[in-house]
């Protein structure tokens, strides 16, 4: 009884990104190919059946998007109510960012960035021996008058 060795190389170097590329097309020439049976079935041309499609496609996606931007909307607002505004604002901005007409993620996002300071110190403050009343800067940019 003859033992089988296990093959560990493929017999061809195509790069996977290749493959890739390569199955996305074939993919895309298959749908096609149905799109003319059925258009065929129909009786309808073809350009008319493969617009219908793309907008189907492209109301998916949208749908797609709006239910990925829900999600982040309420990942956000739960993480600000944890006091993590960093996070919780990240999640917001990715939630318009997935759909704009977000009008919630928008609102929650304007409210957090107004009620909240995320202005990072860019030095020690300054200490004065007596009371600080009033300053005025030159135009240079503030710079000390």
């Amino acid at each position: 009884m003859a033992s089988r060795t296990l093959r560990t190389t493929r017999p061809y170097s195509v790069p996977l990104a290749e493959i890739g590329l390569l199955t996305r097309d074939y993919e895309q020439r298959l749908e096609l190919a149905k799109l003319k049976v059925v258009a065929g079935a129909l009786g309808l041309p073809l350009g008319e059946l493969t617009q219908r499609d793309r907008n189907y496609q492209l109301q998916k996606g949208r749908l797609r998007a709006r239910a990925f931007s829900r999600a982040d909307f309420l990942q956000g607002t739960a993480l600000l109510e944890q006091d993590k505004a960093s996070e919780g604002t990240a999640y917001l901005v990715r939630a318009i960012g997935s759909d704009p007409e977000n009008d919630s993620a928008v609102a929650r996002l304007f409210s957090a960035l107004v009620y909240r300071s995320f202005a990072i110190p860019v030095g020690s403050p300054i200490m004065h021996a007596e009371g600080l009343n009033s300053a005025r800067f030159s135009p240079a940019a503030g710079a000390p008058a």
